[in-house]
C-alpha cells in the first residue's frame, strides 16, 4: 500500500500516478507471472493539496474511494476548468465597466485637483485634462475648465 501527497502540480502527478496503479491493466499486468509467489499488489491513495481539475466528473467518482482533494478557501486554480474559464470570458465580455470606469477617472480627477491645485493660486478655475470626448473629434484628451474642489 503507498499515499502519494502532493501539492498543486505534484497533486495532479500524484492523482494520475494512483489512476495508472490502481488502474485494472497495470493489476493484470503485475500478476501476469502467477507462479511468481513474490507478486506484489499495489493499492495507492493521493491525497492532493489545492489540485488543478483535471477529471470529468464520471471519473472523479470513480477515484473517490482512493483520492483526496484539499482545497484552501480562495484558491482558484483546483475551481478553474474549461467551462469556467469560458463563463469568466462571457461575464467580462458582459460587464458594462463604462460607468464604474467612469466613476474613477472623475474621482482620480478629483484627487488630483485637489492635490496640486488646492493652493488658492488659480483663481477659482483650473484647466485639467480629461479622457471624455472634447470638441477636436480626435477621440484624444482634451481640456476642460473644471472649478476647484472644495
Amino acid at each position: 500500500e503507498i499515499t502519494l501527497i502532493g501539492h498543486s502540480l505534484g497533486a495532479g502527478a500524484a492523482t494520475i500516478a494512483a489512476m495508472e496503479w490502481n488502474s485494472k491493466p497495470f493489476a493484470q499486468q503485475s500478476n501476469t507471472n502467477k507462479n511468481n509467489n513474490n507478486n506484489i499488489q499495489i493499492s495507492a491513495h493521493a491525497i492532493g493539496f489545492g489540485c488543478p481539475a483535471l477529471l470529468s466528473h464520471p471519473l472523479s467518482l470513480a477515484t473517490k474511494p482512493y483520492i483526496t482533494s484539499v482545497i484552501a478557501d480562495a484558491d482558484f486554480i483546483p475551481r478553474m476548468s474549461g467551462a469556467t474559464l469560458v463563463n469568466l470570458l462571457l461575464d467580462v465580455q458582459a460587464f458594462d465597466y463604462r460607468r464604474l470606469a467612469e466613476r474613477d477617472v472623475e474621482q482620480a480627477l478629483r484627487e488630483l485637483q485637489c492635490r496640486y491645485f488646492s493652493d488658492g493660486s488659480s483663481g477659482g478655475s483650473t484647466a485639467i485634462a480629461t479622457a471624455a470626448g472634447g470638441g477636436s473629434g480626435g477621440g484624444g484628451a482634451s481640456l476642460k475648465s473644471k472649478s476647484k474642489v472644495t
